[in-house]
């Protein structure tokens, strides 16, 4: 019997000990999910303050955070995985009244906001979950359970930014005073690793330089493999995102959309950022023109008569200024890049404010030529190029040997006979003016043999009317003279070159006047000379 009641006592404390183990479990704080962020080796701070430090004079005791956590931490560090922050408090808010003695609070709730520096906002997609108030709203009770907060992380790093504040918001009021408060505390700090961030490769866009409003296309450089984002305007955090590619460059194709429909920004933002949202940015001066920039920035220019009759005598300075850029070889850029502009590509023309009609020949002025293109993108400082007026230039092209007889044994003649040469020329190239006079003048040096005989006879021009001068007389004897017609002009062409012999009747042009008494010494004796042609642009000259 005392066996039996023994056993049945003890089974009647180990059912009490079960049923309290059992309720130990059953009303206990469920454990809180997560990863714990507090302590967090060199990403966290824990630096318990009002965020915008606006309390008006509303003072009150305050929680304890006892735990936050988060899901989708890497390295204990929140990530763009990150859906739920988790935190718990102990202690209950107390407001005081000593300053407004009808201080209460209107609301209190835990929260994770960030600050711009004006605004804070809250990251809780969600509804918050308030805590309850009591004792005349003087006293904020803590939950007493974890808090779910949702939160949207994809774009961590730029919306939000770190830092990232957790902790409580509440709001106040006076009556008496007529005073209502929000006021946004923060228990711990979550901000960027300064050692992550100083690693990352910097953020250029558009090489550094003003970006045109009229762009379609944002370019530039940042750490190769990291997210980049484009915000300014209206373009919202997420509207263009792209990654870096290994070469270190990123690009946003806004399509047919231009920076100036997107709200006309003055200034864009390129973020890049990791996981962690360790971020580096960059910004840039959206313009409606951007500079060009031309080259070569001066140059000279001679122009030629032609040149000057067909391209600028008469022409309009914008027909002018194209000319003068396409002789002098001009490429526009915009700046910071290197690709020439074009005139099919981008509606690149050239002006100038400078008037070429006084400038006489020979003369020389300087034309600046600014640039523009289809965007209204225009050049800041001009070309210089240096305009000179040519007067052309007279000059021998191509001259021929002549050859009396046409290469015939010439018979020593009865009486004096006047033998032609055979097919020969001389050339004038003339880039002068249309119209510009030229002359002509020939002398002859006396004709030797091999031997040292000289030829009884004389080298002649003929002027065609039975005018006969000798050219080995010593003096330059004007044989042609004409106008500038083209580029090129055979002096010789009208002269005769058959080779045949004349007595009478003698057609212009140069001829030997053979005697005689010619010194044959055989019947192959040969006798050479030297003619001079002398080409001017006045008469009675010589050069």
């Amino acid at each position: 019997m005392k066996l039996k009641k023994i056993l049945r006592q003890l089974g009647l404390l180990l059912a009490f000990v079960g049923l309290g183990v059992g309720v130990g479990v059953t009303t206990g704080y469920a454990a809180q999910p997560g990863t714990s962020l507090i302590g967090a080796q060199g990403s966290y701070e824990q630096t318990p303050n009002f965020i915008d430090d606006d309390s008006k004079g509303f003072r009150a005791s305050y929680p304890t955070l006892d735990s936050v956590t988060a899901d989708g931490v890497v390295n204990g560090r929140i990530t763009s995985a990150t859906k739920h922050i988790y935190v718990s408090f102990s202690g209950n808010a107390t407001i005081k009244t000593d300053y407004y003695s009808d201080s209460q609070f209107t609301k209190f709730y835990a929260d994770v906001t960030t600050y711009d520096g004006s605004t804070v906002t809250t990251l809780n997609t969600g509804s918050p979950k308030m805590w309850s108030l009591s004792s005349g709203n003087t006293v904020a009770q803590a939950p007493s359970s974890y808090i779910t907060i949702p939160v949207d992380f994809t774009n961590l790093g730029i919306s939000p930014s770190l830092p990232i504040y957790i902790g409580f918001d509440y709001g106040a009021k006076s009556d008496l005073f007529n005073i209502n408060i929000m006021d946004y505390y923060k228990s711990i700090t979550l901000t960027a690793n300064n050692n992550n961030t100083s690693a990352l490769a910097g953020v250029t866009i558009n090489k550094g330089n003003d970006i045109p409003s009229s762009s379609t296309m944002v370019e530039g450089t940042g750490d190769a493999g990291l997210t980049a984002m484009l915000t300014g305007g209206n373009i919202k955090a997420g509207d263009y995102k792209t990654t870096v590619q290994s070469d270190g460059t990123y690009k946003f194709d806004l399509g047919s959309t231009t920076l100036k429909s997107l709200g006309d920004p003055s200034t864009i933002k390129v973020t890049e950022y990791n996981q962690f949202g360790d971020s580096k940015s960059a910004t840039a001066n959206v313009v409606d023109t951007v500079p060009l920039d031309i080259s070569p920035p001066s140059t000279n220019l001679t122009i030629s008569p032609d040149d000057w009759a067909d391209h600028i005598a008469g022409k309009s300075s914008a027909d002018i200024a194209a000319w003068l850029a396409d002789q002098a070889n001009l490429h526009v850029t915009k700046q910071g890049y290197t690709t020439p502009l074009t005139q099919v590509g981008d509606g690149l023309a050239f002006s100038t404010a400078d008037d070429l009609t006084t400038l006489t020949a020979g003369g020389t002025q300087t034309v600046n030529l600014n640039a523009a293109d289809s965007n209204g993108d225009k050049s800041t400082t001009p070309a210089a190029i240096s305009v000179t007026r040519g007067l052309g230039e007279l000059q021998f092209g191509d001259l021929s040997e002549l050859i009396f007889g046409a290469g015939a044994t010439l018979a020593v003649p009865a009486q004096s006979t006047l033998f032609a040469p055979g097919t020969y020329h001389v050339n004038i190239s003339d880039s002068r003016a249309t119209g510009s006079p030229w002359y002509l003048s020939a002398t002859a040096s006396t004709m030797t043999d091999s031997s040292g005989h000289t030829l009884s006879g004389d080298v002649v021009y003929e002027d065609g009317s039975g005018n006969m001068t000798k050219l080995d007389a010593g003096n330059a004897v004007p044989v042609a003279s004409g106008t500038r017609s083209g580029e090129s002009t055979d002096a010789a062409k009208d002269w005769t070159q058959n080779g045949k012999a004349y007595t009478s009747n003698v057609p212009a042009g140069i001829y030997l006047d053979a005697k005689p008494n010619i010194y044959t010494g055989s019947t192959a004796n040969a006798y050479a000379g030297t003619l001079t042609w002398y080409l001017n642009d006045a008469p009675g000259t010589s050069n």
